[in-house]
């Protein structure tokens, strides 16, 4: 996951070949859903524009859920 901190964007690379839907959140630190996106066939690298989304600074948890994966990573957004 990177950068983290983050502004507008984020890099994720997975260790696996990531085929299928995959379901990624931003949750606050309370676990509100904030956003989420739905993709498909990501592959080894994911990279998620989120700009516009008017999303404030702080620390969050990114969710990543699909047929082979579930993960929570800490992100932080600047």
């Amino acid at each position: 996951l990177y950068p983290n901190p983050a502004t507008d964007f984020i890099n994720l690379s997975f260790s696996e070949f990531v085929s299928g839907k995959v379901l990624i959140q931003f949750l606050d630190s309370r676990g509100t859903l904030v956003l989420a996106r739905e993709f498909e066939n990501v592959g080894n690298e994911l990279r998620w524009d989120f700009s516009g989304q008017n999303i404030p600074s702080g620390k969050y948890f990114l969710r990543i859920q699909g047929e082979w994966i579930v993960e929570t990573k800490q992100v932080w957004i600047k």
